[in-house]
């Protein structure tokens, strides 16, 4: 009958037991360089994450605050001279308006009531009702 020789960590309580190897004894640090796959799997799947988010917040962001950079260009239309409305009577008053639709430009026909309330002003009002859209008649 042979004797095998008992290894020193069998007589070991089991937490001091984890502590060996093969190669002696073992530390609760040990300090790894390696990258796990899980961990490489957990920042590839982090940075796409905030790539996304970054990107939707690009867009997002330009579709909330483009609109208040762009340019308003205020243009004023001819609608006659003073000498042509008499005071306190609605003139109905047709001007032509262009505009651009895409590739092409547009001239819209617009009617307002036109106004005079003094020796120099004017008061504009637009004939479609901003409710329906339909044409409104000056009462």
């Amino acid at each position: 009958m042979r004797i095998m020789p008992q290894s020193p960590e069998r007589h070991l309580p089991a937490p001091a037991r984890a502590l060996f190897s093969a190669d002696g004894p073992m530390t609760d640090q040990q300090p790894t360089n390696e990258l796990g796959r899980r961990s490489f799997l957990v920042r590839v799947i982090s940075t796409v994450h905030a790539a996304m988010g970054a990107t939707l917040a690009f867009i997002l962001g330009g579709a909330v605050l483009a609109p208040s950079f762009q340019r308003r260009d205020q243009s004023w239309l001819r609608a006659g001279s003073l000498g042509t409305f008499r005071d306190n009577e609605p003139v109905p008053v047709t001007l032509r308006v262009a505009r651009s639709d895409g590739y092409a430009q547009v001239v819209d026909r617009t009617v307002i009531y036109v106004v005079k309330t003094g020796a120099r002003d004017v008061r504009a009002f637009h004939s479609t009702c901003t409710h329906l859209g339909c044409r409104t008649s000056y009462d």
